[in-house]
């Protein structure tokens, strides 16, 4: 696991690095992201080659978690598991994952401000009081952001037989970010390159004296009992939009599909396509905030889906997708861009964050788990359906039930219950 004090210290990089240079030397490298992230994994599909799954205790349950982690050590060299915030953030955290299934933690320390209260912080870290007595297992501390030779040698000399290596000051190894964290991979033009200057200046440079592959193993991986498969969706298609503005899909959800029976047929709005033959429509969340004038102009996708969503067949509409279906949305310089007018009300781009964290809801008895995060406020004369609960439960998210529609700010885990709320 590659974990830090806190956001903002390279984990992603470092991580994507590690992947694209063990790739690089033929090994096939599984790559996983702590929490409820869609941006991160593209950035690790690219460097690995792979699908990117997620992981979270709270989210998706212990045996769930334990299936995706004996999947990937039956078919991988190596698993790298980039972890959530910093690595006592959250609950279950990661520091509590990774002394669960007794992986060995990576701390990748931006050192760019300080020296020898490294070694404090590793410390602080590593001591800190848990739900289990028994600590989480500390390979080793990378510093990034290293000054110079005499940084370096400072931080060897303090944190000794732990220190890793250090990674020099280099803007190169900066993803670009907006409002809801890293740019997509898809719209950065020169991903392959950096990740593969990445991957030099990390593995060759940085851990140059080590090597990642002596790690001991892990957990021993016994198989897990397999989850019950209950065939949902069996002779049902379900349409999917797909594209820059509706791309945040957990991989996971589409296996839940797939495995329960059903038929996936995707279709981009950005593109102009029309809603294809389907029992079923979702619309996931992404950025339409960021794709106005297109999801405007394209008005073949805006009937369809209007038409689809009239035609008394079940739909989820998620973040995004829930705005989209808005009368219009208005961006940070007051333009209003018509969207599919299907759900009444307008929804607004703010400047900060207007919603998130993990949340859950009840429906007909049944808990279903997922998160929030965006930047917009939705106004509408609907009356909300229920309220999603936030971990400690206060209330979260307005969850509405329009005709046959079921929208709300909620990214949903579909295997966290055993039913299916379309």
């Amino acid at each position: 696991m590659i974990a830090s004090p806190s956001s903002g210290q390279g984990k992603t990089t470092f991580t994507a690095a590690l992947a694209r240079a063990h790739k690089k030397q033929g090994l096939k490298v599984a790559v996983f992201k702590m929490g409820p992230d869609y941006l991160d994994p593209m950035i690790h599909e690219v460097a690995s080659g792979q699908t990117v799954y997620n992981l979270d205790l709270w989210m998706m349950g212990e045996q769930h978690c334990k299936e995706l982690l004996f999947n990937a050590a039956k078919n991988n060299d190596l698993i790298l598991i980039e972890s959530l915030m910093g690595l006592h953030d959250n609950q279950p955290s990661s520091a509590e994952f990774a002394r669960l299934f007794n992986i060995p933690v990576l701390l990748l320390m931006n050192v760019a401000k300080y020296a020898q209260t490294a070694a404090a912080i590793v410390h602080g870290l590593h001591n800190y009081p848990m739900a289990s007595t028994q600590p989480f297992t500390l390979y080793g501390v990378v510093g990034n952001r290293v000054g110079s030779d005499n940084h370096h040698r400072i931080l060897e000399e303090t944190l000794g037989k732990l220190y890793l290596g250090s990674i020099k000051r280099d803007d190169k190894l900066q993803l670009p970010q907006r409002h809801l964290g890293l740019i997509q991979a898809q719209e950065l033009d020169n991903l392959e390159q950096m990740l593969n200057h990445a991957a030099e200046q990390i593995v060759n440079d940085a851990l140059s004296s080590k090597n990642i592959l002596q790690i001991p193993p892990a957990i021993e991986f016994i198989q897990p009992k397999a989850s019950s498969i209950t065939r949902h969706f069996t002779n049902k298609t379900i349409a999917i939009a797909k594209d820059a503005a509706f791309s945040f899909i957990y991989p996971a959800n589409i296996d839940y599909l797939l495995n329960n029976g059903a038929t996936v047929k995707y279709f981009s709005p950005l593109k102009n396509e029309i809603v294809p033959g389907a029992d079923m429509l979702w619309l996931p969340g992404g950025y339409p905030e960021l794709h106005l004038e297109s999801l405007t102009l394209n008005s073949r996708t805006k009937q369809s889906i209007h038409e689809f969503c009239t035609a008394n067949k079940p739909v989820l509409a998620e973040c995004g997708g829930f705005i989209y279906l808005l009368d219009s949305i208005e961006d940070k310089q007051e333009n209003i861009a018509t969207m599919c007018s299907t759900i009444p009300g307008k929804a607004t781009l703010e400047s900060h964050f207007q919603g998130l964290g993990l949340q859950s809801r009840t429906n007909k008895n049944t808990e279903y788990r997922g998160h929030s995060f965006h930047h917009t406020i939705v106004s509408t004369p609907l009356e909300p359906m229920y309220y999603s609960s936030k971990q400690n439960g206060e209330q979260a998210e307005a969850v509405y039930r329009y005709k046959n529609i079921t929208a709300s700010y909620l990214h949903h885990y579909f295997s966290s219950s055993a039913d299916f709320f379309w």
